[in-house]
């Protein structure tokens, strides 16, 4: 969905690619079966669909009427159908898309397709990049556990060391002023650390466990994160750990097969811009919504969703390969409407507590 809520985009098997629009109920269909197509995302401003292929290495940007715009040279990094392989490969802003060459260089573009850098060739696999908040810096990180940050002429900046061998994801801090990183706990550091941007290291904000004794270093793969809000979800199969970094926040409680870890299916956790609201898709074809503490507020049923910016709807495809849009009320908001409902029979025959919470006389 793009950041306006208007519009949304779902790839469906058969590779075509359908845009909706909420406002007119009116849909445009893509026949791009033949470009491969295995990656959709909007850029910020919601003007233009990026539409990725790692078969035949393009990233194809497109407007929202169809017409294609340029394409972009290189892939979404090097294992392209792993969903948690860089999450965030166009800067916050909407103005740049950064590819991946097979020379292991990166490629910084403009949406319209000019070329604006290359950097130096990058020793080890470049596993994850992002975008700094004012879209000035671009950070690369994973094989041989190093960090590197470039400018947008594709100079070097700084480079350090955050693990011996490995980094799964790289991130900067919703201020800019500093990354955090994801790695594998097996060698003694910490799963989770900050660092500032010149690779000094600020905080180890994870260890190895969960409050509940889940093994973090089990879940780091499965990480979702809110560079907005600095704010993290790690699904396992019954369960979802929220966390920030001052630690852990709330734990979203389930039942087997209610979470779809990240790393096995794109977009199967979302969060809004505030971190207030988080969709979850299960793999019993059931899609949830919860609130920042934990607190289921809503259930639908579909293979496939889209979470709005705002978090005040969500649009659900179901098995007819149908959108719906539905608006998301907060638990406050849906204690008020079931307290207009029920206010006659609270008034009649409702309990002490029943008339304090919907303010019954």
């Amino acid at each position: 969905m793009n950041p306006s809520g208007e519009s949304f985009a779902a790839l469906l098997n058969d590779g075509t690619v359908e845009i909706w629009n909420s406002q007119t109920q009116g849909n445009l269909s893509l026949p791009l079966s033949e470009f491969a197509i295995d990656n959709l995302r909007f850029n910020a401003s919601g003007e233009y669909l990026l539409m990725h292929s790692g078969q035949n290495r393009t990233v194809t940007v497109g407007d929202l009427r169809g017409k294609t715009i340029a394409k972009l040279a290189g892939t979404w990094g090097e294992d392209w159908l792993n969903p948690l392989t860089w999450n965030n490969p166009i800067s916050p802003d909407g103005r740049y898309a950064a590819t991946l060459q097979v020379d292991n260089t990166i490629q910084i573009w403009t949406i319209a397709g000019d070329k604006v850098a290359v950097t130096s060739p990058i020793s080890g696999k470049v596993q994850s990049i992002a975008f700094s908040p004012d879209g000035q810096f671009l950070a690369t990180a994973g094989g041989q556990g190093k960090v590197q940050l470039w400018n947008l002429q594709g100079q070097p900046v700084a480079n350090f060391q955050a693990h011996p061998n490995w980094v799964d994801q790289v991130y900067f801090t919703a201020d800019g002023k500093g990354l955090m990183t994801i790695a594998p706990s097996d060698s003694g550091t910490a799963a989770v650390q900050t660092w500032d941007v010149q690779g000094n290291p600020v905080n180890k904000i994870r260890s190895d466990r969960f409050t509940d004794g889940t093994t973090f270093s089990d879940l780091a793969r499965f990480t979702f994160t809110n560079p907005q809000t600095n704010q993290f979800i790690s699904a396992a199969d019954d369960r979802a750990f929220l966390w920030n970094l001052n630690g852990e926040t709330a734990t979203l409680h389930g039942r087997q097969g209610w979470f779809i870890p990240t790393s096995v299916q794109a977009n199967a956790v979302q969060i809004s811009a505030s971190g207030q609201q988080i969709a979850t898709l299960g793999g019993d074809r059931q899609i949830r919504v919860w609130d920042g503490r934990g607190n289921q507020i809503a259930q639908y049923e579909g293979y496939a969703m889209a979470l709005s910016a705002d978090g005040k709807s969500i649009v659900v495809i179901s098995a007819n390969n149908t959108p719906k849009q539905y608006p998301i009320r907060d638990l406050n908001e849906l204690i008020e409407q079931a307290c207009r409902w029920l206010r006659p029979s609270i008034a009649l025959e409702g309990t002490s507590e029943t008339r304090q919470i919907c303010d019954v006389p």
